[in-house]
């Protein structure tokens, strides 16, 4: 399990422009908390409600999440859900209001927060129904607070997401030993042989008996870093007041090879709002959203079944199956036998060759004819991508001439989401790695006639005129034509390496 560590720089640039010596910050609800339809003094607030001014706590904090680390501001909230249920919160999620309206917590950065109230008590279900059972979350987004004037807020973050410690992958050797262990215990005989396993323990010919860790820094790095920038501008005056934010982030992955080098996430966030008092007794305000959000990855062709469903697995997921002793992922062309005229002309031909100098490289058995490693090189990119924008408009009229306490308040909310992904998928060729005893070069013609059989066994190739020749080759090679030439969609070939 990967432990991450944030390392943060944060520069804060706060520009306000000249104003007069009466323009300052309306600070009349300061003293003021939100509840459900309206603001109340904090020290009317009972028990079951708590309040967090979330304004305050980007000045001193770093949170790149709406509710990063609420549960250690909040007692009763455990990040999911609250008075301490432990049910899904994908299937059944807190309520979650932004700015009066349900939305997802996600909707909102944290540079946009005001204030976070948590209503935990049995009014949250008496004032929102059923949908509140577990509680809800209200977040109010910031709204400009300058009376005669113009403020100008930058902020920069820089850091980088560092893996504390990787797990340790078992060599080869040692699970070929462990699994061999296994089988004895439960009553079976070895599956690997004591030459076997000192040919892996070896590591002489990492490309023949392959010894692969995920975890090495040949395929994931230490750090990625990530980056975000927000600009806010609010001002106004005693009539009319506005507030917009700009923001940006983008970060990038662990994994450090192939297409996944270039695997990121980014998001572009623009918010704004604007509030009129028309009369004494008469308010409106506005509030609109946008929202681009991209991420990149590599595709993976891996699956597995899960509950019935076909799940696809990422290289963390291969990571936690893969056995060390299965494939090298990539193996020199150097290694190819010179005299291998027709694997040579293909592998020439292939789109798919790795610093130019490497092929990718598969298995005998189909479930090895691709790989976490050859996708993440060769099956392609996918790109998902969302827009949303969100706009709600109000309107306050405050009717304490007709009865003292007595107000009137309308909301109109349309919210407006498409997302879709682009998605380059390959096909590709892998080719079996195999040693060729010296003495089968003595036989020239045949290797023609047999360009995949690489070992003496039994040749299954229909054109062959020598079915003695002693290659078992698995029954996908059975071709009455070049192999490279008809596999599709998973190629997969048997190339011969010298011994």
């Amino acid at each position: 399990m990967k432990k991450n560590k944030n390392i943060i720089l944060s520069v804060l640039l706060a520009l306000t422009t000249a104003m007069p010596v009466e323009a300052q910050i309306d600070a009349a609800d300061s003293a003021q908390v939100q509840v459900a339809f309206r603001k109340v003094a904090k020290e009317d607030i009972m028990g079951g409600v708590s309040s967090l001014n979330y304004r305050d706590l980007m000045d001193k904090n770093y949170n790149t999440y709406s509710l990063d680390n609420m549960q250690g501001y909040v007692a009763g909230f455990n990040g999911a859900s609250m008075w301490g249920f432990t049910e899904s919160s994908v299937t059944d999620p807190v309520l979650v209001l932004i700015d009066g309206v349900p939305r997802d917590a996600n909707n909102v950065l944290p540079s946009e927060i005001e204030e976070v109230t948590f209503l935990k008590g049995a009014q949250a279900v008496v004032l929102y129904g059923s949908r509140a059972a577990k509680g809800v979350i209200m977040i109010t987004t910031k709204r400009g607070r300058v009376n005669n004037g113009l403020k100008v807020e930058v902020r920069a973050n820089t850091g980088w997401h560092v893996a504390k410690a990787y797990p340790e992958y078992l060599s080869s050797a040692e699970y070929m030993t462990l699994y061999n262990e296994a089988r004895v215990n439960d009553g079976l005989s070895p599956l690997y042989s004591p030459e076997q396993i000192y040919n892996f323990s070896s590591r002489q010919n990492l490309y023949r008996y392959p010894d692969v860790d995920f975890y090495s820094s040949d395929y994931v790095t230490k750090a990625y870093n990530r980056t975000d920038a927000s600009v806010e501008i609010e001002g106004g005056n005693d009539r009319a007041k506005f507030y917009s934010n700009v923001s940006y982030y983008r970060f990038g992955d662990f994994v450090d090879f192939g297409e996944a080098k270039n695997n990121y996430t980014d998001r572009f966030n623009a918010r704004g709002n604007v509030d009129v008092r028309i009369n004494e007794y008469i308010g409106a305000y506005i509030n609109a959203n946008a929202t681009f959000y991209n991420a990149r990855s590599a595709v993976s062709k891996q699956t597995e079944q899960q509950n019935g469903q076909t799940v696809t697995l990422d290289y963390w997921d291969m990571a936690a199956r893969w056995r060390p002793n299965r494939v090298a992922p990539l193996i020199p062309i150097s290694y190819i036998d010179p005299n291998a005229v027709q694997p040579k002309n293909a592998i020439a031909s292939s789109a798919n060759i790795i610093d130019g100098k490497y092929f990718l490289a598969g298995g005998s058995t189909s479930s090895d004819w691709t790989n976490i490693f050859a996708d993440y090189y060769a099956a392609g990119k996918n790109t998902w991508v969302s827009r949303q924008f969100q706009f709600d408009a109000g309107l306050n009229i405050d009717l304490r001439s007709v009865l003292k306490g007595l107000s009137f308040h309308a909301l109109m909310a349309v919210d407006y989401q498409t997302s879709y992904n682009l998605s380059y998928n390959n096909d590709y060729m892998t080719l079996e790695p195999r040693a060729e005893p010296w003495w089968l070069f003595r036989q020239p013609d045949h290797h023609l006639q047999c360009p995949l059989r690489l070992q003496p066994y039994v040749c299954r190739r229909t054109q062959c005129e020598r079915h003695d020749c002693g290659q078992w080759l698995s029954d996908h090679e059975v071709r009455t034509v070049s192999p490279y030439q008809q596999r599709q969609p998973r190629r997969h070939g048997i190339i011969q390496l010298r011994s």
